[in-house]
């Protein structure tokens, strides 16, 4: 299965959950593997397929130090 044989709303809605959770994420902060495997809820399948953007995500976007 790939993104293409998804429907428009079921895309909409998990593009909206992982948003959010990501959102969280740089927020609150938390290694990768607390990124997939809790927030994300995930299991040790999805280390190595998440790891290029997943990694990026983990360290680099902070939102810490606004005021959001």
């Amino acid at each position: 299965m790939t993104i293409d044989d998804v429907d428009y709303e079921t895309k909409l809605v998990v593009t909206e959950w992982v948003m959010k959770h990501i959102v969280e994420h740089a927020i609150e902060g938390g290694s990768y593997r607390y990124l997939i495997y809790e927030r994300l809820g995930f299991g040790p399948d999805a280390y190595a397929p998440l790891c290029n953007h997943g990694l990026t995500i983990s360290n680099e976007f902070s939102l810490k130090d606004y005021n959001i």
